[in-house]
């Protein structure tokens, strides 16, 4: 927002403040955001956000269960990839162009 560079201290888990400031605070904290053209963002502002955090074990146990998915998907992701490259090497293989029939 704006360019804005807030730095939180918290004796959370970082990994799930991450997590939880990027999905279930995301809305509260855009609509805390002022400005027209650039939008900002205070520290005044976010020290009246009201946060529900879980106990440091479960927000742990929380932020490697994410983790573990986002590594799921992104291992996918890299498959498909692969996957693509593969089928596009056999279609060019099976259907040569006419220059190289030629």
């Amino acid at each position: 927002m704006g360019g804005d560079l807030n730095i939180i201290r918290s004796k959370g888990d970082g990994v799930f403040m991450s997590y939880y400031f990027n999905s279930a605070k995301r809305k509260d904290i855009a609509m805390m955001a002022q400005g027209i053209s650039v939008i900002h963002l205070y520290p005044n502002q976010l020290k009246n956000l009201i946060l529900y955090l879980p106990e440091i074990s479960e927000q742990r146990k929380i932020a490697a269960c994410l983790m573990s998915v986002d590594r799921l998907i992104n291992n996918t992701a890299q498959r498909l990839e692969a996957l693509k490259r593969h089928k596009l090497g056999l279609m060019q293989q099976l259907f040569p162009t006419i220059e190289e029939v030629k």
